[in-house]
Protein backbone atom coordinates (compact mmCIF):
# COMPACT_ATOMS: atom_id res chain seq x y z
CA UNK A 1 0.00 0.00 0.00
CA UNK A 2 1.33 3.66 -0.43
CA UNK A 3 0.56 6.84 -0.07
CA UNK A 4 -0.56 9.21 -2.11
CA UNK A 5 1.46 12.45 -2.04
CA UNK A 6 -1.07 15.61 -2.18
CA UNK A 7 -1.36 18.16 -5.24
CA UNK A 8 -0.37 20.60 -2.65
CA UNK A 9 2.93 19.36 -1.68
CA UNK A 10 5.34 21.72 -1.95
CA UNK A 11 8.54 20.93 -4.33
CA UNK A 12 10.56 23.35 -2.05
CA UNK A 13 10.92 21.06 0.89
CA UNK A 14 14.13 18.71 1.56
CA UNK A 15 13.32 14.90 1.07
CA UNK A 16 14.81 13.39 4.39
CA UNK A 17 16.14 9.27 4.36
CA UNK A 18 13.30 7.07 4.13
CA UNK A 19 15.03 3.85 5.55
CA UNK A 20 15.87 4.19 9.35
CA UNK A 21 18.06 1.09 10.30
CA UNK A 22 15.48 -0.38 13.14
CA UNK A 23 11.56 -1.61 13.35
CA UNK A 24 9.15 -1.31 16.12
CA UNK A 25 7.62 -4.06 17.65
CA UNK A 26 4.05 -4.50 16.83
CA UNK A 27 1.57 -3.79 18.68
CA UNK A 28 -0.21 -6.28 20.51
CA UNK A 29 2.96 -8.48 21.05
CA UNK A 30 2.76 -8.46 24.74
CA UNK A 31 6.43 -9.28 26.58
CA UNK A 32 6.34 -9.91 30.20
CA UNK A 33 6.88 -6.61 32.49
CA UNK A 34 10.58 -5.77 33.76
CA UNK A 35 10.92 -5.72 36.94
CA UNK A 36 12.67 -2.65 38.13
CA UNK A 37 15.23 -2.54 41.02
CA UNK A 38 14.06 0.43 43.66
CA UNK A 39 16.45 3.49 43.80
CA UNK A 40 18.57 3.77 47.21
CA UNK A 41 17.94 6.71 49.51
CA UNK A 42 18.90 9.66 47.73
CA UNK A 43 19.23 8.43 44.39
CA UNK A 44 18.28 10.45 41.77
CA UNK A 45 14.91 8.46 40.06
CA UNK A 46 11.48 8.39 38.85
CA UNK A 47 8.12 6.21 38.42
CA UNK A 48 5.19 5.88 36.66
CA UNK A 49 2.26 4.19 38.50
CA UNK A 50 -1.53 3.80 37.49
CA UNK A 51 -4.84 3.14 39.62
CA UNK A 52 -7.64 1.67 37.90
CA UNK A 53 -10.29 4.01 39.82
CA UNK A 54 -13.44 1.41 40.09
CA UNK A 55 -11.28 -1.35 41.71
CA UNK A 56 -8.27 0.42 43.06
CA UNK A 57 -5.85 -2.11 41.30
CA UNK A 58 -1.91 -0.43 41.24
CA UNK A 59 0.08 -1.34 38.18
CA UNK A 60 3.59 0.08 38.56
CA UNK A 61 4.85 0.61 34.87
CA UNK A 62 8.59 1.35 36.16
CA UNK A 63 9.92 2.64 39.53
CA UNK A 64 13.93 2.76 39.68
CA UNK A 65 16.99 4.85 39.11
CA UNK A 66 17.16 7.53 36.49
CA UNK A 67 19.64 6.18 33.98
CA UNK A 68 18.86 10.06 31.68
CA UNK A 69 20.27 12.46 34.13
CA UNK A 70 23.73 11.02 34.12
CA UNK A 71 24.36 11.53 30.38
CA UNK A 72 21.96 11.91 27.55
CA UNK A 73 19.35 14.00 29.12
CA UNK A 74 15.77 14.40 29.44
CA UNK A 75 15.29 17.07 27.61
CA UNK A 76 15.06 14.76 24.56
CA UNK A 77 12.87 12.76 25.83
CA UNK A 78 9.01 14.02 26.91
CA UNK A 79 7.86 13.17 30.60
CA UNK A 80 5.73 9.86 30.62
CA UNK A 81 1.83 10.93 30.06
CA UNK A 82 -1.15 8.69 28.99
CA UNK A 83 -2.22 8.71 25.62
CA UNK A 84 -4.49 6.95 23.56
CA UNK A 85 -5.22 4.09 26.12
CA UNK A 86 -1.76 3.68 27.17
CA UNK A 87 1.62 5.18 28.20
CA UNK A 88 5.38 5.32 27.05
CA UNK A 89 8.10 4.65 29.32
CA UNK A 90 11.99 4.97 28.53
CA UNK A 91 14.41 3.77 31.63
CA UNK A 92 17.09 3.63 29.30
CA UNK A 93 18.05 5.21 25.90
CA UNK A 94 18.36 1.50 24.58
CA UNK A 95 14.85 0.41 24.67
CA UNK A 96 11.37 2.35 25.39
CA UNK A 97 7.94 -0.10 26.99
CA UNK A 98 4.53 0.79 25.63
CA UNK A 99 2.01 -0.27 28.49
CA UNK A 100 -1.45 -0.40 28.75
CA UNK A 101 -2.55 1.20 31.79
CA UNK A 102 -3.03 -1.66 33.31
CA UNK A 103 0.13 -2.57 33.62
CA UNK A 104 0.20 -4.67 30.39
CA UNK A 105 3.27 -3.96 27.83
CA UNK A 106 1.78 -4.53 24.56
CA UNK A 107 4.80 -2.51 22.37
CA UNK A 108 8.52 -2.21 22.20
CA UNK A 109 11.14 0.15 20.48
CA UNK A 110 14.97 0.14 20.73
CA UNK A 111 15.10 4.08 21.14
CA UNK A 112 13.65 6.50 23.74
CA UNK A 113 11.22 9.57 24.12
CA UNK A 114 8.32 8.13 22.32
CA UNK A 115 5.34 10.32 21.62
CA UNK A 116 2.47 9.43 19.72
CA UNK A 117 -0.06 11.98 17.58
CA UNK A 118 -3.47 11.56 18.16
CA UNK A 119 -5.47 8.48 17.73
CA UNK A 120 -2.09 6.85 17.51
CA UNK A 121 -1.20 6.73 13.67
CA UNK A 122 2.02 8.16 14.09
CA UNK A 123 4.94 7.19 16.32
CA UNK A 124 8.01 9.43 17.21
CA UNK A 125 11.35 8.68 19.31
CA UNK A 126 15.58 8.97 19.05
CA UNK A 127 17.79 6.28 18.27
CA UNK A 128 21.31 5.82 17.81
CA UNK A 129 22.26 4.18 14.65
CA UNK A 130 25.73 2.01 13.93
CA UNK A 131 27.65 4.88 13.49
CA UNK A 132 26.37 6.37 17.37
CA UNK A 133 24.46 9.42 15.55
CA UNK A 134 21.04 10.29 16.89
CA UNK A 135 18.35 9.93 14.62
CA UNK A 136 14.91 11.04 15.21
CA UNK A 137 12.69 8.22 13.62
CA UNK A 138 8.93 8.82 12.31
CA UNK A 139 6.73 5.82 12.08
CA UNK A 140 2.99 5.53 10.46
CA UNK A 141 1.17 2.85 11.82
CA UNK A 142 -0.60 2.39 9.28
CA UNK A 143 -0.62 -1.08 6.87
CA UNK A 144 1.54 0.36 4.70
CA UNK A 145 4.42 1.12 7.17
CA UNK A 146 5.66 4.45 6.16
CA UNK A 147 8.08 5.60 7.79
CA UNK A 148 10.58 8.65 7.99
CA UNK A 149 14.26 9.55 9.78
CA UNK A 150 16.12 13.03 10.20
CA UNK A 151 19.18 13.91 12.23
CA UNK A 152 17.69 14.15 15.68
CA UNK A 153 21.20 15.18 17.23
CA UNK A 154 19.67 18.83 19.13
CA UNK A 155 15.89 18.01 18.21
CA UNK A 156 13.52 18.72 20.86
CA UNK A 157 9.97 19.79 21.75
CA UNK A 158 8.21 17.67 19.32
CA UNK A 159 4.72 17.90 18.69
CA UNK A 160 2.17 16.82 16.10
CA UNK A 161 -0.39 18.50 14.82
CA UNK A 162 -4.37 17.52 16.15
CA UNK A 163 -5.12 16.10 12.67
CA UNK A 164 -2.27 13.70 12.48
CA UNK A 165 -0.71 15.39 8.99
CA UNK A 166 2.38 17.14 10.38
CA UNK A 167 5.15 16.91 13.25
CA UNK A 168 7.04 19.55 14.73
CA UNK A 169 10.21 19.93 16.60
CA UNK A 170 13.08 22.46 17.41
CA UNK A 171 16.46 22.19 16.22
CA UNK A 172 18.94 23.71 17.93
CA UNK A 173 21.80 23.27 16.13
CA UNK A 174 23.46 26.69 15.85
CA UNK A 175 25.00 28.28 18.57
CA UNK A 176 22.97 31.57 18.19
CA UNK A 177 19.57 30.81 17.02
CA UNK A 178 17.26 27.87 17.30
CA UNK A 179 15.56 26.08 14.32
CA UNK A 180 11.79 25.26 13.54
CA UNK A 181 11.06 22.62 11.68
CA UNK A 182 8.04 21.31 10.48
CA UNK A 183 7.46 17.22 8.73
CA UNK A 184 4.61 16.92 6.06
CA UNK A 185 3.99 13.23 6.71
CA UNK A 186 2.18 12.38 4.01
CA UNK A 187 5.83 13.10 1.94
CA UNK A 188 8.56 13.37 4.36
CA UNK A 189 9.35 16.57 2.99
CA UNK A 190 10.84 18.70 6.02
CA UNK A 191 10.43 22.61 5.88
CA UNK A 192 12.60 24.96 8.00
CA UNK A 193 9.70 27.15 9.19
CA UNK A 194 11.83 29.84 11.03
CA UNK A 195 15.28 31.12 12.86
CA UNK A 196 14.52 32.13 16.43
CA UNK A 197 16.52 33.29 19.35
CA UNK A 198 17.11 30.79 21.79
CA UNK A 199 15.38 31.21 25.27
CA UNK A 200 16.84 29.26 28.24
CA UNK A 201 13.00 30.24 30.36
CA UNK A 202 11.50 27.86 32.06
CA UNK A 203 7.94 26.42 30.36
CA UNK A 204 8.82 28.38 27.71
CA UNK A 205 6.58 27.53 24.71
CA UNK A 206 8.34 27.93 21.17
CA UNK A 207 5.66 25.60 19.32
CA UNK A 208 2.26 24.98 19.43
CA UNK A 209 -0.62 23.75 16.80
CA UNK A 210 -3.98 25.11 16.16
CA UNK A 211 -6.62 22.71 16.84
CA UNK A 212 -7.28 22.46 13.43
CA UNK A 213 -3.96 21.20 12.65
CA UNK A 214 -3.61 24.02 9.74
CA UNK A 215 -1.22 26.33 11.82
CA UNK A 216 1.68 26.43 14.27
CA UNK A 217 2.43 29.28 16.28
CA UNK A 218 5.64 30.02 17.43
CA UNK A 219 7.45 32.85 18.98
CA UNK A 220 10.79 34.70 18.46
CA UNK A 221 12.54 36.15 21.33
CA UNK A 222 14.64 38.27 19.11
CA UNK A 223 17.17 39.77 21.23
CA UNK A 224 19.52 40.75 18.31
CA UNK A 225 16.91 41.95 16.25
CA UNK A 226 14.01 43.64 18.57
CA UNK A 227 12.14 44.34 15.32
CA UNK A 228 11.54 40.33 15.06
CA UNK A 229 10.10 40.34 18.34
CA UNK A 230 6.38 38.56 18.66
CA UNK A 231 4.50 35.87 17.50
CA UNK A 232 4.35 33.99 14.28
CA UNK A 233 2.11 31.70 12.07
CA UNK A 234 3.34 29.12 10.22
CA UNK A 235 0.42 28.31 7.64
CA UNK A 236 0.49 24.64 6.24
CA UNK A 237 -1.35 25.65 3.21
CA UNK A 238 0.47 28.20 2.47
CA UNK A 239 4.52 27.05 3.72
CA UNK A 240 6.24 29.97 1.96
CA UNK A 241 4.39 32.93 2.94
CA UNK A 242 5.31 34.14 6.48
CA UNK A 243 2.21 35.03 8.76
CA UNK A 244 2.83 38.42 10.45
CA UNK A 245 3.58 38.66 13.88
CA UNK A 246 0.43 39.16 16.64
CA UNK A 247 2.18 41.24 19.62
CA UNK A 248 5.77 42.26 19.84
CA UNK A 249 6.08 41.05 23.69
CA UNK A 250 3.49 38.44 23.47
CA UNK A 251 4.61 34.65 23.83
CA UNK A 252 1.87 31.89 22.82
CA UNK A 253 -0.19 30.41 25.66
CA UNK A 254 -2.68 28.03 24.20
CA UNK A 255 -5.11 27.95 21.22
CA UNK A 256 -9.29 27.97 21.66
CA UNK A 257 -11.77 27.05 18.92
CA UNK A 258 -15.44 28.93 19.51
CA UNK A 259 -17.88 29.85 16.64
CA UNK A 260 -16.00 27.58 14.55
CA UNK A 261 -12.86 30.34 14.80
CA UNK A 262 -9.29 29.66 15.58
CA UNK A 263 -8.62 32.21 18.50
CA UNK A 264 -4.19 32.53 19.76
CA UNK A 265 -4.16 32.80 23.66
CA UNK A 266 -0.85 34.91 23.88
CA UNK A 267 0.69 36.97 27.33
CA UNK A 268 1.22 40.11 25.99
CA UNK A 269 3.42 41.78 28.46
CA UNK A 270 2.25 39.76 30.81
CA UNK A 271 -1.95 40.73 29.69
CA UNK A 272 -3.95 37.93 28.68
CA UNK A 273 -5.57 38.48 24.84
CA UNK A 274 -6.94 36.47 21.94
CA UNK A 275 -6.24 37.00 18.41
CA UNK A 276 -8.55 35.55 15.82
CA UNK A 277 -6.57 33.83 12.97
CA UNK A 278 -7.85 34.57 9.61
CA UNK A 279 -11.54 36.40 10.76
CA UNK A 280 -10.88 40.28 10.42
CA UNK A 281 -12.22 41.20 14.03
CA UNK A 282 -10.29 42.90 17.00
CA UNK A 283 -7.64 40.91 19.89
CA UNK A 284 -9.92 40.26 22.91
CA UNK A 285 -8.17 41.55 25.47
CA UNK A 286 -9.31 39.85 29.02
CA UNK A 287 -8.86 42.34 31.79
CA UNK A 288 -6.79 39.49 34.64
CA UNK A 289 -7.74 40.46 38.08
CA UNK A 290 -4.81 42.40 39.76
CA UNK A 291 -2.22 40.23 41.64
CA UNK A 292 1.05 38.92 41.18
CA UNK A 293 2.32 36.19 38.37
CA UNK A 294 -0.25 35.48 35.72
CA UNK A 295 -0.96 32.10 33.98
CA UNK A 296 -3.07 31.42 31.53
CA UNK A 297 -3.97 28.24 29.66
CA UNK A 298 -7.37 27.14 27.26
CA UNK A 299 -9.74 24.78 28.89
CA UNK A 300 -11.88 23.10 26.46
CA UNK A 301 -12.99 26.28 24.80
CA UNK A 302 -13.04 28.56 27.58
CA UNK A 303 -9.79 30.76 28.86
CA UNK A 304 -8.52 30.14 32.25
CA UNK A 305 -6.93 32.93 34.09
CA UNK A 306 -4.75 32.53 37.83
CA UNK A 307 -3.25 35.15 39.22
CA UNK A 308 -1.21 35.06 42.38
CA UNK A 309 -0.08 37.11 45.55
CA UNK A 310 1.68 34.29 47.35
CA UNK A 311 -0.89 34.51 50.22
CA UNK A 312 -3.51 33.46 47.42
CA UNK A 313 -4.41 32.46 43.84
CA UNK A 314 -7.40 33.79 41.90
CA UNK A 315 -8.31 31.58 39.08
CA UNK A 316 -10.92 33.05 36.43
CA UNK A 317 -12.67 31.58 33.82
CA UNK A 318 -13.73 34.09 30.65
CA UNK A 319 -15.54 33.59 27.82
CA UNK A 320 -12.90 33.09 24.67
CA UNK A 321 -15.82 35.03 22.04
CA UNK A 322 -16.48 38.02 24.69
CA UNK A 323 -13.74 38.48 26.86
CA UNK A 324 -16.57 38.16 29.34
CA UNK A 325 -16.01 36.81 33.23
CA UNK A 326 -17.57 33.47 33.83
CA UNK A 327 -16.72 32.47 36.84
CA UNK A 328 -13.90 33.10 39.70
CA UNK A 329 -12.55 31.11 42.20
CA UNK A 330 -10.44 31.78 45.18
CA UNK A 331 -8.00 29.20 46.45
CA UNK A 332 -6.69 25.90 45.16
CA UNK A 333 -9.10 24.86 42.12
CA UNK A 334 -9.49 23.13 38.96
CA UNK A 335 -12.89 23.15 36.51
CA UNK A 336 -13.86 21.07 33.67
CA UNK A 337 -16.21 21.83 31.02
CA UNK A 338 -18.84 19.54 30.89
CA UNK A 339 -22.02 18.72 28.45
CA UNK A 340 -23.91 20.55 30.84
CA UNK A 341 -21.98 23.70 31.48
CA UNK A 342 -18.81 24.47 33.85
CA UNK A 343 -18.54 22.05 36.60
CA UNK A 344 -15.63 23.93 39.45
CA UNK A 345 -14.50 22.80 43.01
CA UNK A 346 -11.95 24.86 44.98
CA UNK A 347 -10.21 24.60 48.35
CA UNK A 348 -11.34 26.93 50.66
CA UNK A 349 -9.09 28.04 53.36
CA UNK A 350 -8.82 30.83 56.49
CA UNK A 351 -5.46 31.72 57.57
CA UNK A 352 -3.52 29.02 55.56
CA UNK A 353 -6.22 26.45 57.34
CA UNK A 354 -8.58 24.56 54.84
CA UNK A 355 -12.35 25.09 55.63
CA UNK A 356 -13.88 23.30 53.35
CA UNK A 357 -14.00 22.14 49.60
CA UNK A 358 -16.61 23.75 47.53
CA UNK A 359 -17.92 21.74 44.24
CA UNK A 360 -20.15 23.33 41.85
CA UNK A 361 -21.12 20.70 39.24
CA UNK A 362 -24.52 20.81 37.21
CA UNK A 363 -25.24 17.70 38.27
CA UNK A 364 -24.29 17.86 41.84
CA UNK A 365 -23.32 20.80 43.78
CA UNK A 366 -22.09 20.23 47.92
CA UNK A 367 -19.76 21.29 50.30
CA UNK A 368 -17.43 18.73 51.29
CA UNK A 369 -14.97 18.29 53.97
CA UNK A 370 -11.45 19.45 53.92
CA UNK A 371 -9.22 16.53 53.42
CA UNK A 372 -7.50 17.23 50.40
CA UNK A 373 -4.19 19.57 49.23
CA UNK A 374 -5.27 19.68 45.30
CA UNK A 375 -8.03 18.63 43.05
CA UNK A 376 -8.09 17.28 39.64
CA UNK A 377 -11.42 16.51 37.62
CA UNK A 378 -11.71 13.91 35.42
CA UNK A 379 -12.11 14.97 31.44
CA UNK A 380 -15.77 14.26 31.37
CA UNK A 381 -16.33 15.83 34.55
CA UNK A 382 -17.86 13.09 36.39
CA UNK A 383 -15.47 12.28 38.78
CA UNK A 384 -13.47 14.31 40.94
CA UNK A 385 -10.09 13.49 42.96
CA UNK A 386 -9.35 15.08 46.28
CA UNK A 387 -5.28 14.82 46.61
CA UNK A 388 -4.17 14.73 50.18
CA UNK A 389 -0.65 15.82 50.73
CA UNK A 390 0.50 12.85 52.75
CA UNK A 391 1.43 9.77 50.52
CA UNK A 392 0.30 7.69 53.30
CA UNK A 393 -3.36 8.75 52.79
CA UNK A 394 -5.95 7.87 50.40
CA UNK A 395 -7.17 9.95 47.58
CA UNK A 396 -10.73 10.13 47.66
CA UNK A 397 -12.95 10.32 44.23
CA UNK A 398 -16.31 11.78 44.23
CA UNK A 399 -18.70 10.49 41.39
CA UNK A 400 -20.57 13.56 40.97
CA UNK A 401 -23.63 11.55 38.91
CA UNK A 402 -24.25 9.34 42.54
CA UNK A 403 -22.84 11.15 44.83
CA UNK A 404 -20.59 8.45 45.99
CA UNK A 405 -17.21 9.00 47.23
CA UNK A 406 -14.54 5.78 47.53
CA UNK A 407 -11.26 5.75 47.94
CA UNK A 408 -7.99 4.42 45.97
CA UNK A 409 -4.31 4.29 47.25
CA UNK A 410 -2.06 7.38 46.56
CA UNK A 411 0.21 5.78 44.40
CA UNK A 412 3.31 8.52 44.55
CA UNK A 413 5.29 9.88 46.77
CA UNK A 414 4.38 12.76 49.14
CA UNK A 415 3.32 15.99 47.17
CA UNK A 416 3.29 14.26 43.92
CA UNK A 417 -0.15 15.17 42.38
CA UNK A 418 -1.91 12.31 39.45
CA UNK A 419 -3.61 12.98 36.07
CA UNK A 420 -6.15 11.33 34.84
CA UNK A 421 -6.37 9.07 31.94
CA UNK A 422 -8.34 10.21 28.67
CA UNK A 423 -11.41 8.10 29.51
CA UNK A 424 -11.07 8.97 33.02
CA UNK A 425 -10.93 5.33 34.38
CA UNK A 426 -7.46 5.59 35.68
CA UNK A 427 -5.41 7.90 37.50
CA UNK A 428 -1.23 8.39 36.67
CA UNK A 429 1.63 9.46 38.59
CA UNK A 430 4.54 10.28 37.23
CA UNK A 431 7.97 11.44 39.26
CA UNK A 432 11.39 12.28 39.24
CA UNK A 433 13.92 13.48 41.08
CA UNK A 434 15.75 12.37 44.13
CA UNK A 435 14.05 9.80 46.09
Amino acid sequence: MTQDVPASATPTRTQVGTTPTIEPTPSGTATETPSATPADEGEVGWGVVTVEVATGDVATLYEGPDTFRPGLGLAFAPWPEARNGGIWVSPTTDESTRYNLDGESVASVPGWGVIESAGGGWRSWYVRNEAGDVRLNVWSMADDGQHFDVDGRNASNRTFSADGRWLAWLDASPADENLIMAMDLATGDVTEVARVTPCACDGYHYIEWSPSGRYLAYEDPAYQDPSRQGVYLFDTENPDEEHPGFAATAVVDGWVEADETELLLVLDDGVPTLFPVNVDEDPVVIQAPPGGAVRAGTLNGLVVVSTGTGAETVTTIYDPVSGERVRELRGASDAVLTSRGIATAVISRNDLTCTGIQVDHPAFEERLECNAEDLRWSPDGRYLALIPQAASDPVSVLDVTTGAMTEVPHAGPRGTIPSWSEDGRYLVWVWGGEL
